[in-house]
């Protein structure tokens, strides 16, 4: 952008008001010289002082503007009012007058006569001036521009021509140089100059030239104005006229003349600014650019203070003009600016040719250099155009400049740094070098630690792996080690250990070790679960007594574990007395396992003490034969009896009364009352040595052995005695027991390997069982009967105890223990066993619930049909037909025995009649319930009978073999219609089939169905590959069970072919199958010998029941037991969907609060030890 420039500062000089010049052309030539415009040939009006224009209520006068004596008042025209005068020459005067119309001042020029006075106005050379002030008003009046004095009016007042122009006040640039003559002052006028050369483009342009143009014709007014006046020698390019006539004439005159003294014409100028043309009179010459030779010197007078060429006469001023060069502006004022010198030097040349071609190209040079532009006429050296740059760009270039600073001062600094720096740098690359070895280093060891990383994830995805691979070899192992424990009937142990399967099962979604996809499919892992499940609920089931505690005794006991009758419980069990040949009599409390009563008294070591059949009385003896009498349970002794009796050995309570029984090694026995403390001998010395005795639970019979190996019984009330046949043995001695009804008495014969019952009244030997099988064991030492939990006994071992069934003498349960077993004694609530001389072992009855054999047959069970309930209907594959009654327990046989098989039951609507129908192709119809075969009324079909139903109203019995179904009426069971049938119910019992149809296989992917009431036959084939025909049941209500070569069963609801449910375990074909009434458990017995339950809705494998053939199984008449075969036994557990929910851990809990033991490891040891509890 161009910067303007300030050619200098303004003045602080106030503009002086001037008169205006005089713009009237120059009198005649005759006229005499004007004094006051000696520098000037030319007559220009001369300058005074502002005239006051009068007091302001002066009263015009009316005059004419010639009139000399017009003042201040004077109207003239009767329109301008004298306000007073400007100026006046030897041609007109100026005055200042009031435009009266228009309220205005303005400056009015008035032509004066030749002498003055104005009647002289009226000769010839008057008329010459008029017209020459004629035409320079006309001039005038054509110029209208801003520097230009416009004309206002033309008039005449009294003959005397007049005009009225613009008033001006201010002063002239030759005024204006005088007063401030400095170049800064001067400067400052230069757009004023500027204005002139804008004027006077003006006027060329109209073809005017000026010829008289100097800094005393340039007014400047007081508010910037710039004024070109005296157009008194101008005139229109190319005329010529009387002026130049005459100027014509002077110049001769001054060419034949060398006085200096010549007065010269009014027609020549002012030589100091005239142009070499004009001041050697060559009229023809005189143009535009002779007036540009004038600004030239008005230029220069303007840089320099002086004109161009001045001093002396103006003849010399004149030639000086034609003949001498020009002095340089910058040899005048060396600091003057170079392209304004430029510019007037090239407007003063003397070839017109070399000056500017117009006034309007040497105004833009000069607003050029105004504005910061460049001058066109001037040659820049690269240093001024770098200084011109840098004065129009201040504001980029001191930018560039600091930039420029900064930089260096950067330089510089960063010189200096830069040592610094490279030291620095060196250190720092030193250190980046260690640093980046140490990175490195980081790296190899970062990257060393993600490996190692990466190795401890893969050893612990592997770890993890082997935990759960080894969690499943565990589980397996307990598993196995259940299995065979269940098989043995330790089924304590043997529910611990399924428990804890279960617990380390992956699979098990409910163990806290369970890892989803763990098992993969795999059917042995997938069952895993159930299998333990099902184990677990068996030895449930199965257990009659529960380990309660260890009872520790400190200090130990002084006996001999062989040496029986130690132990004398209260009747409650609540307190035991143990015998340990010390003075001292110890009491235990079992509640609390700690001693509660230590009782002294005795002179000599116990030999045996007992509870009376109340418990509130205790009873001892010494080997003094001192007998102490006490209270209990304050301990406190009320009587002591002294006797010769000093080998007691035995001293029990007598059932039924208050006594006690005591005997002695030499064979006599006493009856100890204990209310009159009197001894009373039961019979006379026999002789014998005695071994042990034993009192039956009802107090009716004693029994004794002797150390020959005989024993005799002894009936209290008849007091007659009963000697059994002798038996001599070297085996061991034994000891047997009353069973708890006391109508028999159990002897284990250890050399026989037999066990014999004696029964009552006649005390002959009545059964016999085997003690040990083909797989060995230990014999029986003793026998204890079970207080109380019906006729069972405990038949103790070397190392542990069986429970035994009182009624046959086969193994309940089997309990192995934590010491060897030394003594046992029953209360009513508790078993009570002395394990070691420091260690008692308490036992207490299951709370599980009923005893899972229901009943035991004579044959493998292979029917199972309940029949309300309370009865239940079953049957053996030996062709034995029996009911069971549930409350009381107990067995009936029906009809008679059959030759094969006992397939298939039903019992007729009207509850009358069973039909039983068996593989030798016969019907038997017995009456209900009395059991009784009806005469007669065997029914034989031409095939095995593998499916019996009556009809709704109990009119007709069908009845299927393997190829025909046949329809009888039961009127007369005469057949009404046979039908050419499949095969129903051909692997198993039919358990739960449909009463409307039945289903048989047609080909390999389609079943039949007969409908049974109107004999129609359809056809269905499920979406379900690769059948098995032996296993399609048609069950209630109206569910078709089929199984696929991968043995899963699916559950098809007709006339839907798609499955509905698919339920996978079993590992071989379905022998029955059964729903519950809500549909949500299905029940099937298989030949891979295990009965499987499962949970419709999530397809769950529930439990699996391991049997002895896996061909029937079902859930009795309420549903709320499942009912199914093991080998000859009828077993019963119940439907428990609490249990079976368990999480792992609160199943173990239960297991362990059922056994009262607990696995640490593989070892089993008392619950209270794994738990932290303090023994009681």
């Amino acid at each position: 952008m161009t910067e303007p420039r300030d050619p200098a500062p303004p003045s602080n000089h106030p503009p002086t008001e001037m008169h205006a010049p005089d713009p009237v052309a120059a009198p005649d030539p005759v006229a005499a010289p004007d004094p006051a415009s000696a520098p000037t040939v030319s007559l220009p009006v001369a300058s005074a002082d502002t005239i006051d224009a009068g007091s302001a209520d002066a009263s015009p006068r009316p005059s004419s503007p010639a009139d000399p004596a017009a003042g201040p008042g004077t109207s003239i025209n009767a329109r301008y009012v004298v306000l007073g005068e400007i100026g006046h020459g030897g041609m007109g005067r100026v005055l200042r007058v009031r435009d009266e119309k228009i309220q205005r001042e303005v400056a009015l020029k008035s032509l004066l006569s030749e002498d003055g006075e104005p009647g002289s106005a009226r000769d010839a050379s008057t008329n010459t001036r008029t017209r020459r002030f004629l035409r320079e008003v006309q001039l005038s009046g054509q110029l209208e521009h801003p520097s230009i004095v416009p004309i206002h009016d033309l008039g005449e007042s009294d003959g005397s021509p007049y005009y009225t122009m613009r008033y001006i006040q201010g002063r002239s640039l030759a005024e204006a140089l005088r007063q401030d003559p400095t170049p800064a002052g001067r400067l400052r006028l230069l757009p004023h100059f500027g204005d002139i050369c804008n004027a006077m483009a003006f006027a060329h342009d109209r073809k005017i030239i000026h010829r008289d143009l100097k800094p005393a014709n340039v007014i400047l007014g007081e508010y910037g104005e710039t004024m070109v006046i005296d157009w008194g020698l101008a005139k229109v390019q190319g005329d010529v006229d009387e002026s130049d006539r005459r100027l014509a004439t002077e110049l001769r005159q001054i060419q034949e003349t060398d006085d200096s003294a010549t007065v010269f014409g009014t027609a020549l100028g002012t030589p100091a600014y005239m142009a070499p043309e004009q001041a050697l009179g060559r009229l023809d010459e005189i143009d535009h650019q002779s007036d540009i030779y004038s600004l030239g010197a008005i230029l220069y007078e303007l840089l320099t203070g002086v004109p161009p060429f001045s001093g002396g006469h103006p003849h010399r001023v004149m030639l000086r003009v034609v003949q001498e060069p020009l002095t340089p502006v910058r040899s005048r004022v060396p600091d003057a600016p170079a392209e304004l010198c430029a510019i007037a030097e090239k407007a003063l040349q003397k070839d017109k040719r070399l000056r500017y071609g117009s006034c309007s190209e040497m105004a833009h040079d000069v607003s050029s250099w105004l504005s910061g532009e460049k001058v066109s006429i001037y040659a820049y050296s690269n240093w001024e155009l770098v200084r011109r740059f840098i004065r129009r760009n201040r504001l980029a270039v001191s930018a560039a400049l600091f930039v420029l600073l900064a930089i260096i001062g950067t330089a510089v600094f960063m010189t200096r740094a830069w040592r610094q720096e490279s030291e620095a740098r060196t250190r720092a690359q030193e250190a980046s070098g260690r640093e980046v070895h140490a990175r490195q280093q980081e790296n190899r060891a970062r990257e060393e630690e993600k490996r190692q990383k990466e190795l401890a994830q893969d050893s612990l995805s592997r770890k993890i792996e082997e935990e759960r691979t080894s969690s499943y070899r565990l589980a397996e192992a307990h598993l196995a080690r259940s299995e065979h424990l269940f098989k043995e009937r330790f089924f304590l142990e043997a529910g611990l250990h399924a428990a804890a399967a279960m617990l380390h099962h992956p699979g098990n979604p409910s163990s806290p070790r369970m890892h989803p996809g763990f098992c993969g499919g795999r059917p042995e892992c997938v069952n895993l679960t159930a299998r333990a499940l099902g184990l677990y609920v068996m030895a449930r089931q199965s257990t009659h007594l529960t380990f309660e505690r260890r009872i520790p005794l400190d200090p130990p006991l002084n006996l001999d574990l062989y040496t029986r009758h130690r132990l004398h419980p209260t009747p409650d069990g609540k307190h035991l007395a143990i015998v340990s040949n010390e003075q001292a009599l110890r009491v235990w409390n079992t509640g609390t396992g700690l001693l509660s009563h230590k009782l002294a008294g005795h002179t000599a070591p116990v030999c045996q003490a007992a509870f009376d059949t109340t418990g509130t009385r205790l009873i001892s003896v010494d080997q003094n034969g001192e007998w102490i009498f006490r209270s209990f349970p304050d301990g406190k002794e009320t009587h002591r009896l002294p006797s010769d009796l000093d080998t007691v050995f035995f001293l029990e309570p007598l059932p039924g009364t208050g006594d006690l029984i005591a005997g002695l090694m030499d064979g006599r026995m006493f009856r100890v009352d204990t209310v009159s403390r009197t001894l009373v001998q039961l019979w006379p010395e026999l002789g014998l040595s005695l071994q042990d005795i034993i009192v039956s639970p009802t107090g009716g019979n004693i029994a004794i052995f002797d150390r020959r190996g005989s024993f005799r019984l002894y009936d209290v009330a008849s007091r007659t005695w009963t000697i059994t046949e002798r038996r001599r043995s070297e085996a061991p001695t034994s000891y047997g027991t009353f069973t708890a009804s006391g109508t028999s008495f159990v002897f284990p014969d250890a050399m026989a390997n037999r066990l014999l019952t004696y029964d009552a009244p006649l005390w002959k030997v009545g059964r016999e069982a085997t003690m040990l099988g083909s797989t060995g064991g230990e014999f029986y030492h003793s026998l204890v009967h079970q207080a109380a939990g019906g006729e069972k006994l405990f038949a103790e071992m070397g190392n542990h105890l069986q429970l035994l069934s009182g009624r046959d003498l086969k193994v309940l349960q089997n309990f192995q223990h934590l010491a060897p077993v030394g003594s046992v004694r029953t209360t009513d609530g508790k078993v009570l066993v002395l394990g070691s001389r420091s260690e008692l072992q308490l036992f207490r009855p299951a709370v599980a619930g009923r005893e899972a054999v229901l009943a035991a047959a004579d044959g493998i069970i292979g029917l199972i049909h309940p029949l309300d309930a309370r009865t239940t209907l079953a049957a053996t594959l030996t062709g034995t037909t029996f009911k069971i009654n549930h409350p009381e327990n107990t067995v009936n046989n029906l009809g008679r025995r059959f030759d094969g098989y006992v397939w298939a039951a039903d019992l007729s609507p009207d509850r009358k009649t069973l039909v039983v129908g068996s593989w030798d192709h016969t019907i038997q119809l017995i009456d209900y319930p009395s059991g009784g075969l009806r005469p007669d009324r065997v029914l034989r079909l031409d095939g095995p009978v593998t499916y019996v139903r009556f009809s709704p109203d109990g009119r007709r019995l069908n009845a299927a073999t393997f190829k025909m179904l046949h329809v009888l009426d039961t009127a007369d069971w005469k057949t009404l219609e046979r039908h050419i049938i499949g095969v129903v119910s051909g692997n198993g019992p039919p358990v739960s089939l449909s009463r409307r149809f039945i289903a048989f296989h047609e080909t390999d992917e389609e079943i039949s169905l007969f409908e049974l009431e109107t004999a129609k036959l359809s056809a269905i084939k499920p979406d379900v590959k690769n059948l098995l025909e032996v296993a399609t049941r048609f069950i209630e209500p109206g569910v078709l069970v089929v199984q696929d070569d991968a043995f899963c069963l699916h559950l098809v609801y007709p006339p839907v072919k798609k499955p509905r449910h698919k339920l996978c375990g079993l590992a071989s074909s379905l022998a029955t199958a059964t729903l519950n009434s809500a549909g949500t458990l299905l029940l099937a017995a298989g030949d891979d010998h295990t009965v499987r339950l499962w949970s419709i809705p999530d397809g769950r494998l529930l439990l699996v029941l391991p049997t002895v053939v896996g061909q029937v199984a079902s859930f009795d008449f309420g549903e709320k037991n499942i009912l199914f075969e093991r080998g000859n036994e009828l077993w019963r557990i119940p439907v428990d969907t609490t249990l079976w929910n368990l999480p792992a851990t609160e199943l173990m809990k239960s297991a362990e609060d059922l056994s009262g033991l607990c696995l640490e490891g593989s070892r089993l040891r008392p619950l209270h030890e794994c738990r932290k509890l303090p023994a009681r």
